[in-house]
């Protein structure tokens, strides 16, 4: 049996797209949040009606913002953290969401992205790539 520990693969597509998506729109969020939150009053009072104060959000939408931006240069470095970082955060970003907000209509649509992206980070191509040490 051929040892592939030591051989080069190449990056999958979707993990550079994965990768990338992920930095670029953590980065616009960070960037566009606060605009939103200074020019919409009616924003502010949508995110009132959650039972976490309005602080608390905006510490977790923080945190969810830099999150998804190591994560996604973790895994364009090929690290596994990245995806343990990215899959963790996600599941428990969904766990706080249901338990916080008044309705789940926007969680439901809000998973659906982490869900394709999460599924797509454990196929076996993924795994391939992830789980040896060489890549170009």
């Amino acid at each position: 049996m051929e040892d592939l520990t030591n051989t080069k693969i190449k990056r999958p597509r979707h993990i550079t797209v994965i990768g990338w998506f992920l930095i670029i729109t953590s980065s616009y969020t960070a960037i566009r949040m606060p605009y939103l939150l200074l020019n919409h009053p009616e924003l502010v009072k949508v995110l009132e009606q959650n039972s976490l104060p309005l602080y608390a959000q905006l510490m977790l939408s923080s945190a969810s913002v830099i999150f998804s931006i190591i994560a996604g240069a973790l895994i364009l470095n090929r690290k596994k953290s990245g995806r343990t970082l990215y899959t963790s955060w996600s599941i428990l970003s969904l766990i706080i969401s249901t338990s916080t907000m008044p309705t789940l209509l926007p969680i439901i649509f809000g998973a659906i992205i982490p869900a394709i992206i999460i599924g797509t980070l454990l196929t076996p191509s993924s795994n391939n790539y992830f789980n040896n040490t060489k890549s170009i």
